[in-house]
């Protein structure tokens, strides 16, 4: 499902209307009667309910003024607040304001700023249809003050297409935005629904497409959404890594499904190599070898059953050194992918330059494997045929870009495109919704996941579900002779099916008590869910 920023939302309205003949008065009908019926869905019978709906004077208040009308149909006691007096409104707007007006229902225009506690004291239900995808900067001093009405009230507030006071690119909030319940989007969602801190006004999210096919308009937006939304609505992820969910067949061997290894590990850091090893070997990856130092490795081998482990050379401090490099390339003559950085420690740097250098496989860089890269020549990790995969959280991505975890989270796109650019790789960065971006900086936003997966280990169990997918699908090439999935959507798949993981693990104990292993141990089921729909 494509992501859309403010420009991009107005060029699909331009083409709906000029290039398929909906006129703009439908869309905004569709989009008020959306409004409506997601409320009712939610919240049951309207009847008698006291709903609040907040107008502006462009087409979200236009919306706006719609749902009211609908909602008073459902039988609903709305009344309609606005700061904007009806010379102020144009167009469609203009159109179904007056409609309502002529109705005969409650409405209060032209609302100063100190009068909007006052309105919505009574409400059940608010309705914020204030500012829409438009919005530029900072909200006018008496949108803000109804902005801050709302957020003062304890009932249930709708937004419309995107909370009042974010910026839909950006997700920025220049002073204060509506915190919704619950948001109903049209056409399709916007970047600000994804991107902090905008995303963290938006509550559950609904996507409407308002009478309309606009799978039919191509357009190509560079962003998609992958996942499960909170209420259901689709079920999306990239069509060339289904290969990877379908049935096993009956002839295969192990060896059909990869051979992964993982360089991880250091004195005290045993539980990261162990959960990366344990997490690939749920996700149906053939073989798994743990790379570690040997002192770590009794530590390790006593956690894992199915898993292999070798003992490297390291140096007083327990962390691997370069004189692991003769072994290593031994081993690794036969792997499929290789991961590295969990547990390793920035000491490790100079093998994990010597490992850059030589390996041809495809390699996936996460944790203190990032930070070395950071100091590196970006050159060291392009090696033609190869595929790299970096999976930084903000401070490491901070890192690999010389800028500030804040500048980061900032534009949590831009910066992905930045690194994937910079190292022509592929990056996956973590955080709420995860972005993961190729170099010609096409994006896809994960929409599984919740803050209870905020935990050490989790990066851990992300690394070996990344690096077994990856080997599943180079196997899966080599048996093939073509290329089945796209590197891209195979690391967007190992997202969803970690936050996936997650989610299940949180609906079965809660998120605040919800550990790395917890996630590890709800991958079948995550697994089961996806392949029951392939």
């Amino acid at each position: 499902m494509r992501v859309v920023n403010a420009e991009q939302v107005r060029e699909m309205d331009r083409r709906a209307i000029q290039e398929f003949g909906i006129p703009s008065a439908s869309l905004m009908e569709n989009a008020g009667a959306a409004i409506a019926q997601h409320i009712g869905e939610r919240y049951g019978s309207t009847a008698g309910r006291k709903v609040v709906v907040c107008c502006g004077g462009g087409n979200n208040g236009g919306d706006g003024w719609v749902a009211a009308r609908w909602l008073h149909n459902m039988g609903a006691e709305v009344t309609v607040c606005s700061p904007f007096l009806p010379e102020r409104l144009r167009g469609d707007v203009l159109v179904f304001a007056d409609v309502y007006i002529q109705m005969g229902l409650p409405h209060r225009l032209g609302l100063a700023p100190t009068e909007w506690d006052a309105e919505l004291r009574q409400a059940e239900i608010i309705v914020d249809a204030l500012l829409g995808t438009g919005l530029q900067g900072t909200p006018r001093y008496d949108v803000q003050a109804a902005i801050d009405a709302i957020n003062r009230c304890s009932v249930p507030v709708i937004c419309a297409d995107i909370p009042s006071g974010v910026c839909t690119n950006t997700g920025s909030v220049e002073t204060e935005a509506v915190h919704a319940t619950s948001t109903v989007t049209f056409a399709a969602p916007k970047l600000a629904h994804f991107l902090p801190p905008g995303s963290d006004y938006v509550g559950s999210l609904a996507i409407s497409h308002i009478g309309f096919d606009w799978n039919r308009m191509e357009m190509d937006t560079k962003c998609r959404l992958n996942g499960l939304t909170s209420n259901g609505m689709f079920q999306f992820w990239p069509a060339t890594a289904s290969p990877l969910l379908r049935r096993r067949g009956q002839q295969t061997n192990k060896g059909s499904y990869g051979h992964l290894f993982i360089l991880a590990g250091s004195r005290g850091m045993a539980g990261a190599a162990a959960m990366a090893a344990r997490a690939a070997q749920r996700s149906g990856v053939g073989l798994v070898t743990v790379l570690t130092p040997v002192s770590c490795q009794p530590a390790i081998a006593v956690k894992l059953d199915e898993q292999m482990t070798i003992g490297l050379p390291e140096n007083g401090d327990g962390v691997v050194s370069l004189d692991a490099l003769p072994i290593i390339l031994k081993h690794v003559d036969r792997a499929t992918t290789v991961a590295m950085g969990p547990g390793l420690t920035r000491a490790a740097a100079p093998l994990i330059e010597a490992m850059l250098h030589h390996l041809t496989c495809s390699i996936v860089l996460d944790a203190d494997a990032l930070n070395c890269l950071a100091e590196m020549d970006p050159e060291v990790l392009r090696k033609p045929g190869r595929t790299a995969v970096l999976t930084p959280h903000p401070t490491e991505a901070a890192r690999l870009l010389q800028c500030t975890t804040q500048e980061v989270q900032a534009d949590r796109v831009g910066a992905i495109r930045s690194i994937a650019s910079k190292y022509q790789a592929i990056v996956l960065l973590k955080g709420a919704y995860t972005l993961i971006a190729n170099p010609e900086g096409a994006v896809t936003i994960n929409g599984t996941g919740n803050a209870g997966m905020a935990t050490g280990g989790a990066g851990d169990v992300l690394t070996g579900i990344t690096g077994a997918l990856l080997c599943r699908s180079a196997a899966l090439r080599h048996i093939q002779k073509e290329i089945l999935c796209q590197p891209e959507d195979v690391v967007a798949l190992s997202a969803l099916v970690h936050g996936l993981a997650g989610d299940l693990a949180a609906n079965h104990i809660g998120q605040t008590s919800l550990i790395a292993g917890d996630i590890i141990a709800h991958l079948h089921s995550a697994f089961n869910q996806l392949e029951a729909t392939c």
